[in-house]
């Protein structure tokens, strides 16, 4: 081994070495060290971001600002030290572990994208979520298709992350319909709007920082050197400790007019793709935060019904169900529980079959 370096520094650092091959040795030998440096970071360092909820472990991503942490193992929950979910993702951090990228033959594909209802928040595990029981709910009636519902949902996340998720991964993964969850954290106050805050620097720079971001060396440097600057919260544009000092400076993370088109862009896509689109108005009992979010809400079905695209106002739909449904259908006034999920799944299910969108995709 130390025969091999010695012969190495004398071929490329001798006195008489040309500069390219010095220049060449130089870059060699960096590359040895950080290669060992990010070795040894990765055996002993954990480079996830947790958010509050300390189950929730999150990584940055240059492109959608963070997103949850690809390839986790499920846990047992009859295990005595585990406290929390049983929570599981792919090679994307989609809450959809085993389902790869490449569709199979035949396979009737579901991607549906949303924020911490979609994932599953408040301590739901794999098997309590929406697109859980949506798969199941479809399987019931149809045991002889095979149904992958693919849950993309990230807790914190916008439309604007919605859409750059959708376009950069989603539809990679060839989804025979798409069934689209944003309403909760638009108007949420910001530093910057969502879109600023992803395309504040060029797309070369976010390639950049997309490959800096799979480094535990870095990260750890950056954790290190800048305390709480990948945290879930900052990465959103919208640190908790910042608000009251900066309100007056405060903008929504996502404008109602960028709402729209945002909206609209989903539509687009879908349309230009020929995939079925589904809009959903998330359930909220919370009279307060509705009135919050009446403007986004409106935009929401106005550019539903100008489009003639599929949507499901769920609010409503969990009225109709059940009268004070915050009682037993959700874990608080945004999160369905798992038997709310449920509910959920069964009236996206009704809409799907009422309509014949299973007759579609799965080639």
């Amino acid at each position: 081994m130390f025969k091999k370096i010695k012969e190495f520094s004398s071929s490329f650092f001798a006195n008489d070495a040309p500069p390219i091959k010095r220049g060449i040795g130089t870059v060699l030998v960096v590359a040895a060290i950080f290669a060992l440096l990010e070795a040894g970071i990765r055996a002993f360092y954990d480079p996830v971001i947790y958010s509050s909820v300390k189950m929730l472990p999150t990584v940055p991503n240059a492109y959608y600002m963070y997103q949850i942490k690809p390839n986790l193992a499920p846990l047992d929950r009859s295990s005595w030290d585990v406290q929390g979910p049983s929570m599981s993702t792919n090679q994307d951090g989609f809450r959809a572990a085993g389902i790869k990228e490449k569709k199979p033959s035949g396979v009737f594909r579901i991607l549906c994208l949303g924020d911490s209802v979609t994932f599953g928040g408040g301590n739901i595990s794999d098997n309590e979520t929406y697109p859980y029981y949506l798969k199941w709910s479809i399987y019931r009636e149809n045991p002889g298709r095979v149904i992958q519902v693919i849950n993309a949902g990230c807790p914190g996340y916008t439309s604007v992350q919605g859409l750059e998720l959708l376009k950069r991964r989603g539809l990679s993964y060839d989804p025979d319909l798409i069934i689209v969850g944003f309403v909760h954290h638009e108007h949420l106050s910001a530093m910057k709007t969502d879109l600023d805050q992803m395309t504040s620097v060029p797309e070369w720079i976010r390639h950049i920082k997309s490959l800096l971001y799979r480094s535990s060396f870095y990260l750890m440097i950056r954790r290190v050197a800048a305390p709480g600057s990948l945290s879930m919260s900052h990465l959103a544009g919208a640190p908790g400790e910042m608000q009251s000092a900066m309100k007056e400076e405060m903008v929504m993370r996502v404008p109602v007019e960028y709402y729209r088109k945002t909206l609209q862009e989903f539509i687009d896509i879908a349309a230009e793709k020929q995939i079925p689109l589904i809009l959903l108005s998330l359930p909220n009992p919370d009279i307060t935060t509705r009135l919050q979010e009446n403007d986004h809400l409106t935009a929401l079905k106005e550019t539903a019904e100008r489009n003639r695209c599929h949507f499901i106002d769920l609010h409503e739909q969990f009225c109709s169900y059940r009268e004070n449904y915050e009682l037993t259908l959700m874990r608080d006034f945004v999160h369905p529980n798992a038997a709310g999920n449920k509910v959920m799944a069964d009236v996206i299910y009704e809409y799907i079959k009422r309509l014949g969108l299973l007759k579609q995709g799965g080639k």
